[in-house]
């Protein structure tokens, strides 16, 4: 499976939930296009300026839900397809349309997914990597801590 697929089989899903989410009416097979993304967008900015579908959303939240479908639309750009852009937005498409979802289902930060193109070890290709903020957290952390090790035991 391709990048493309993959992301483009994770992304489909997460746009017809925010889709369902938003009251917006969508086929499964329409969510990887630009006009989807475009519907969706639009609906979800009336229902937020409504304030009756989301009344409990804090003014920051709001504001950030509005702020990451503004930057899915110029991703998008003149695409018609998640499958146009670049193995790099398509990640990033994927990222924003999670926290979205997140801040608006209430699910805590730490358990949305989040993804990242990395070279694996052996590898000169990159592989998009898809866990959890918190798993990201822990991770580097993790890696600090052996950093911080190795410093120590060179500078002694």
């Amino acid at each position: 499976m391709g990048v493309s697929a993959l992301i483009r089989s994770a992304l489909i899903p997460a746009l017809a939930f925010m889709m369902a989410a938003a009251g917006a009416i969508a086929h499964a097979s329409d969510a990887g296009d630009g006009n989807a993304v475009t519907q969706m967008a639009t609906q979800l900015r009336a229902d937020l300026a409504a304030g009756e579908k989301y009344p409990d959303l804090a003014e920051s939240d709001r504001r950030r839900v509005l702020e990451l479908l503004a930057r899915m639309e110029t991703r998008m750009g003149a695409a018609d397809s998640i499958d146009e852009l670049t193995s790099r937005n398509q990640v990033r498409m994927y990222n924003d349309q999670n926290e979205i979802n997140a801040i608006l289902t209430g699910s805590a930060n730490d358990d949305r997914l989040v993804c990242q193109r990395m070279r694996i070890s052996g590898s000169h290709r990159k592989q998009n990597i898809c866990i959890t903020a918190a798993e990201w957290e822990e991770r580097t952390a993790i890696d600090k801590a052996k950093f911080e090790r190795y410093r120590q035991m060179t500078t002694n």
